[in-house]
């Protein structure tokens, strides 16, 4: 099967396919805060965003934004790890990243982690996925990420999100 990777954005249909991408993984999130979600992410500095489709159908995506004082995500970690935390310097935060069920096992999820790794500006990359995740954990730890910090509940009560860490090569201009 061929297999196309497509760039979305703020104001593109292909944000709503993403969505309905991540609202089947994520059988719990709400499909209209969801777009919203994605949408003000779609605001952000260096914001990058890729879907996967098979035959028109979108089956996995991917997106990120720069890293940033100020944002909620960003403050969290740095109470955890300390705001001047070399690995939050000049970073980038891999946001989500989603392949429904039947598509996984191909190699989409690393294309579209590429492509956005690629794609970003910075140094840096970060992410948090659960500690019980272990499929997502092998998978990050397979390509090179390392835990920044073991996890820590984002929320009173909600699971523990360990964070992981990608020094990436410098780009040449």
């Amino acid at each position: 099967m061929d297999y196309q990777l497509v760039p979305f954005y703020f104001d593109s249909p292909l944000l709503i396919a993403a969505v309905k991408v991540y609202t089947h993984v994520w059988t719990y999130r709400l499909f209209g805060e969801s777009v919203e979600f994605f949408q003000s992410n779609a605001l952000r500095p260096d914001f990058y965003g890729y879907v996967i489709q098979a035959a028109g159908q979108t089956v996995g995506m991917g997106f990120g934004t720069k890293s940033e004082p100020g944002q909620w995500w960003h403050n969290k970690v740095a109470e955890k790890v300390g705001s001047q935390h070399p690995a939050l310097q000049n970073a980038w935060v891999l946001v989500e990243l989603a392949i429904l069920p039947k598509y996984r096992d191909r190699g989409l999820g690393l294309r579209v982690q590429n492509a956005l790794l690629d794609a970003q500006p910075y140094p840096n990359a970060l992410l948090s996925t659960q500690t019980d995740n272990e499929g997502a954990r092998r998978f990050y730890e397979r390509h090179g990420w390392t835990y920044l910090h073991p996890g820590f509940a984002f929320f009173d009560g909600h699971p523990a999100f360990c964070i992981m860490h990608k020094h990436l090569p410098e780009k040449v201009t």
